[in-house]
């Protein structure tokens, strides 16, 4: 309990033991194999601004992956409950009055 994850790795390689430490999204952003192959993707979130993320682990030959940011909550309701539900504008409008959307 004493040992960092990092500690814990070392010691028990240094045994001839197979590991690897789990990193989570602090030690991914800190990482700096991720800086140094442009891992690092940053993006413009519509209510958060500027916000750095992981970027893909695969490098591909025709060009780079995009990314963007996630939906918001609701982005996609009227996909969802016009076109898959078959609801229309004036349904989605009134579910969306009485706080149902």
């Amino acid at each position: 309990m004493s040992k960092n994850k990092y500690e814990v790795f070392e010691a028990l390689g240094r045994e001839g033991v197979p590991c690897g430490a789990v990193l989570d999204t602090a030690d991914l952003m800190e990482n700096e194999h991720f800086h140094m192959h442009d891992m690092m993707v940053e993006l413009e979130h519509p209510a958060y601004g500027p916000m750095k993320v992981l970027g893909c682990p695969i490098q591909v030959s025709d060009g780079p992956v995009t990314f963007e940011p996630a939906p918001r909550l609701g982005a996609d309701n009227d996909a969802v409950y016009g076109a898959m539900l078959g609801l229309d504008a004036e349904r989605l409008q009134a579910l969306r009055q009485h706080g149902v959307i």
